[in-house]
């Protein structure tokens, strides 16, 4: 009901509509569910995105769509519709097709919600991958899931009942951050196996604290 949206330094709500439309060029949206086009193919989809928000050529559009397609491991997707994949599979699409425009942010919304634990691995590890061919752009991951935020990110954006409570690299948000932080973060990772707590990079500091 309140408050401000700025995008690039521009108002996205009080500015000019075709500046906006400019700027959500730039923007790459991966949705929760996927929301590809049901009446598209895959290849289909991805061009779709290319084709309204980039001037890139027939052959430029097919490069990147085989690319994309290689690095969430559906090379052979290209003609499927959307019935015919799993939701693990339409969901790896949607990251492509987020990805596809070059966007100089992307935006994931709960990536691995309702998703099992490998094919939630597999995701994340993705997202990774087509993140560092996106070099100088950001990703922006909106998730629930302390270990998701972690794993995906050095830097987390925690908001509680509307408000940003903080702001700054996990690790020292979890030795050092106020209270709440430091509880809502150390709540989902005490109990788990120490080697897995190796393997996630917690602190130290943290690990001694918490498993002796």
């Amino acid at each position: 009901q309140g408050g401000k949206v700025s995008l690039f330094d521009f108002d996205m709500i009080d500015g000019s509509q075709r500046k906006r439309r400019k700027i959500l060029k730039d923007v790459g949206m991966a949705f929760q569910q996927g929301a590809l086009f049901d009446y598209m193919t895959v290849e289909e989809n991805l061009f779709f995105a290319m084709k309204n928000m980039r001037q890139f050529s027939a052959e430029e559009m097919q490069e990147r769509s085989n690319t994309l397609l290689d690095i969430v491991k559906l090379p052979h997707s290209k003609k499927l519709f959307p019935y015919e994949l799993s939701g693990g599979m339409q969901r790896r699409v949607g990251i492509a097709r987020a990805l596809a425009t070059d966007p100089k942010i992307a935006i994931f919304d709960e990536p691995t919600s309702g998703l099992d634990p490998v094919t939630s691995t597999i995701i994340l590890n993705m997202i990774d991958s087509l993140g560092k061919l996106h070099l100088g752009h950001s990703l922006l991951v909106s998730t629930t899931s302390v270990e998701v935020a972690i794993r995906f990110a050095e830097r987390l954006i925690i908001i509680n009942q509307g408000q940003v409570v903080a702001d700054g690299l996990w690790r020292d948000l979890l030795i050092n951050g106020p209270e709440w932080v430091r509880y809502f973060l150390s709540i989902r990772l005490i109990g788990i196996d120490i080697s897995y707590a190796h393997e996630l990079g917690l602190p130290q500091a943290f690990i001694d604290a918490h498993w002796g």
